[in-house]
């Protein structure tokens, strides 16, 4: 059946409706932020609702799926259970009675198990992928939190995946808890901060996702002479205070022009802009979380040189750069080979490799 795309509006009806009925701020406080448009049931249920073709079942998700496909077991990843949009992350628990007021009550959500649980292989599909009969079969969990695994990063330090979507996350140490006053205390601190699961251990995680800079510089380059790398090479060195304001890049990554030019100068500026939001957002993460370590970057907008020369110019100290490559990949390894009991946690997992950075040339150096 066509899926509506998870970025896009289709299902604001849906939450529109259930916040009536409960209070947009009740539901905020109960799945951490997480009922909004880009929710299973926001899509699931404006799919329904349109169609009635969602047939009665049980909702697992992709990788759900595939992992059912392998073991002929249903189960879901608390991660990815926070997207379902009625997940209480301090309860553990699904919000029964809203999936239902959306009208989804004919399908089932997977039972959610505990961090790193393993189900084992068996059936045509995973022979023929190659796995041996009862090797374990993993969900690792959502792709932010896997990339920050995959990246080496731990309990204690702040991940920066710079691309497209700029994601910064910590976690909090293993065993804390919060109630829900501190909770809602801390989604009051800021509108895009959201609570997830961090993948190894199951411990909350902070997330704030205000970002979007690959979509502003679309925006910018459509509307510019030069081509990328010719504004990097032309931009004028980082400043703290660059031309472009939070309204400025909200217009630009909604794919709207903002007076001024679009020159080297003008680039340099919303690189730095970009950083200097990013500090932010990184310290609030750092508060929640109680994180004291290294802030790790790692994603595609380390090629820009112009915009890590930013981070290292304006960007929080200590700083490192994750030299791990295709790192969502590496965290599911390493969630699978601490199921397999190949190292006592995924964390645990060689060859997780950084280097520390405090200058142009070290981080140049670092990303190759």
């Amino acid at each position: 059946m066509d899926f509506p795309a998870w970025y896009d509006d289709r299902g604001a009806e849906v939450v529109a409706e259930l916040e009536s009925r409960w209070g947009a701020t009740a539901l905020r406080d109960l799945t951490g932020r997480h009922l909004r448009t880009t929710s299973t049931v926001a899509k699931l249920a404006h799919l329904h609702a349109r169609t009635g073709r969602v047939p009665p079942g049980q909702f697992v998700g992709l990788c759900g799926a595939l992992a059912y496909q392998l073991t002929g077991q249903a189960w879901q990843e608390a991660g990815l259970a926070t997207t379902s949009g009625v997940w209480d992350p301090l309860e553990h628990r699904y919000l029964a009675e809203v999936w239902v007021a959306a009208g989804l009550g004919h399908v089932s959500l997977a039972p959610v198990r505990e961090p790193g649980y393993a189900a084992p292989a068996t059936g045509d599909l995973a022979r023929a992928l190659g796995l041996a009969e009862g090797a374990p079969v993993v969900i690792a969990g959502h792709d932010h939190p896997v990339a920050a695994v995959g990246s080496g990063v731990r309990t204690g330090e702040v991940f920066d995946s710079m691309g497209t979507g700029e994601a910064i996350i910590a976690a909090l140490p293993s065993g804390a808890t919060l109630t829900r006053a501190q909770l809602v205390a801390h989604l009051e601190r800021d509108a895009d901060l959201t609570f997830e699961v961090w993948p190894p251990d199951g411990a909350l995680l902070a997330v704030w996702e205000r970002m979007r800079p690959g979509l502003a510089m679309r925006t910018f380059l459509d509307g510019a002479d030069l081509d990328r790398q010719a504004l990097d090479d032309g931009a004028a060195p980082p400043t703290d205070a660059p031309r472009f304001g939070a309204a400025d890049l909200a217009a630009l990554q909604d794919g709207h022009a903002v007076l001024g030019p679009r020159d080297a100068a003008a680039w340099g500026d919303l690189m730095d802009a970009y950083v200097l939001l990013a500090n932010r957002g990184g310290e609030l993460a750092r508060a929640v979380a109680g994180a004291t370590g290294e802030t790790v970057l790692t994603g595609g907008g380390l090629r820009s040189r112009r915009w890590r020369h930013a981070k290292v110019a304006l960007g929080p100290r200590p700083l490192a750069v994750s030299t791990v490559t295709e790192a969502a990949t590496r965290g599911c390894a390493a969630m699978a080979g601490d199921a397999a009991g190949w190292w006592p946690g995924a964390e645990a997992m060689p060859g997780d490799t950084r280097v520390a950075v405090d200058s142009e040339a070290t981080i140049d150096a670092a990303v190759g």
